[in-house]
């Protein structure tokens, strides 16, 4: 049985190349007369997910780390959810195991919060918080509310181990030790 990482990037109204693309392997996937599941991923936060640049999470936690401001694009609205590695990592191997065949599931936190309130929740954490700036000039506004619909999951029995501000201390953590070698 094989589990294909997808994403949530397929739910999309205006799919960007990446979301069409992983859309169009699930359909090859599901002709392909291979056992399989699919996991769409969301946002996600941890150990070893500092590479990805452009990531809001990661990019007010280094903003924060060196207390530069926060630039938020957009209102300040937009809802996410942030599901932390290790209950990724469990939630995959449950889906690969025992999800039902040519079955696609959401993997995501079913915690939503706005750019905004993660901003505040991340500089929060710090002695001399960052400035929050909630820059309209930029409409990015792809998905206002990107959140994962989790029925299927939790009918497998999955929970989160980590709630949002569990994830942030951990990939606060996570990020310094892997990105400036901090014991």
């Amino acid at each position: 049985k094989v589990l294909y990482i997808s994403s949530g990037a397929v739910y999309h109204t205006n799919k960007n190349r990446y979301g069409e693309n992983k859309m169009q392997w699930e359909i090859t996937m599901s002709m392909s007369g291979v056992k399989y599941n699919s996991a769409r991923l969301f946002a996600c936060c941890g150990s070893h997910f500092t590479q990805w640049d452009g990531n809001a999470f990661y990019n007010f936690l280094d903003n924060a780390l060196h207390s530069t401001p926060i630039h938020i694009w957009g209102n300040g609205n937009m809802i996410r959810s942030y599901i932390y590695g290790s209950d990724m990592a469990d939630w995959l191997w449950k889906i690969l195991f025992e999800g039902q065949n040519e079955e696609a599931y959401d993997v995501g936190s079913y915690e939503a919060v706005s750019m905004y309130g993660l901003a505040k929740q991340i500089v929060d954490n710090f002695e001399k918080p960052s400035e929050i700036i909630i820059d309209n000039k930029h409409p990015f506004e792809r998905a206002s509310v990107y959140l994962p619909d989790t029925q299927k999951t939790e009918a497998l029995g999955l929970t989160l181990k980590h709630n949002l501000w569990s994830a942030i201390k951990s990939s606060m953590y996570d990020y310094m030790k892997d990105r400036y070698n901090i014991k």
